[in-house]
């Protein structure tokens, strides 16, 4: 009983981080642009601040300003920003396609069937075959992707995978399972009660919708007056920047 309930409860949480994915890209669908505007302020923000914390230092030193070797390091410290926009990006241009009941309920029924023999928390030791790596991350990835017709695919993959590696008559043994069991229910509840999960109730309230979209445009415009506040301090220290230099929207 509880190999059976600890694989459900596995198959639970993987359904809620599909959920929370689904509704982390609902998310900047709709926010996004926001977001990425607010992403360009801040990159911007911060590059002036460096080059004005560098400038103020050399002119301390009595040395000529040369800010050349100083954008490379702030273009690499801006990384993390950068790959947030890109992410933005990347869920605005995801294309959803509506799914009839009849797939939704096959894409439940192949992953639980695949997942139910190859899951690697259920049956770690097959995990160590190349073979069932490749099909179990294909699988997760159409999985929450939603991908029907992906998956009725690697249902006749799995099927002749776990013909020849796996066997039926052999009792799986999970060490400890009573704790994986507790740890699994943790990250079940964990994923209900945060984000991006609670945004599937944040859209159903147009008053949170609204006061989100405030608190974007009074962002934005707190950040465009810092902006034009570092660039005035900047440019009195008389240096130019090459055009590709102060670009920080790619």
């Amino acid at each position: 009983m509880n190999l059976e309930e600890y694989s459900e409860l596995l198959l639970e949480r993987d359904k809620l981080e599909k959920e929370a994915e689904q509704w982390r890209i609902e998310y900047l669908r709709h926010f996004g642009d926001l977001e990425e505007e607010l992403l360009n302020l801040r990159m911007s923000c911060i590059k002036y601040k460096k080059l004005i914390a560098f400038c103020q230092q050399q002119v301390n030193y009595g040395r000529d300003t040369d800010v050349s070797q100083l954008m490379d390091y702030i273009q690499i410290e801006l990384m993390p920003l950068r790959q947030k926009i890109l992410e933005i990006r990347n869920a605005k241009n995801i294309e959803l396609h509506p799914l009839s009941q009849y797939e939704v309920k096959e894409i439940k029924r192949i992953y639980r069937f695949i997942a139910k023999r190859l899951h690697p928390d259920i049956n770690p030791q097959l995990f160590g075959i190349n073979e069932v790596q490749e099909l179990w991350h294909d699988t997760l990835k159409a999985y929450k992707a939603n991908d029907y017709t992906r998956l009725t695919e690697l249902e006749v993959i799995a099927t002749s995978v776990i013909e020849k590696y796996c066997d039926e008559t052999v009792a799986v043994v999970i060490g400890d399972i009573d704790e994986k069991i507790e740890k699994v229910k943790e990250q079940c509840e964990e994923i209900r009660t945060s984000e991006p999960y609670t945004f599937k109730y944040f859209f159903d309230d147009p008053d949170a919708v609204r006061a989100k979209n405030e608190e974007y445009a009074s962002a934005i415009e707190e950040y465009k007056v810092y902006e034009n506040d570092l660039k005035k301090i900047f440019e009195g220290y008389g240096v130019e920047l090459e055009d590709d230099q102060g670009d920080t929207d790619e």
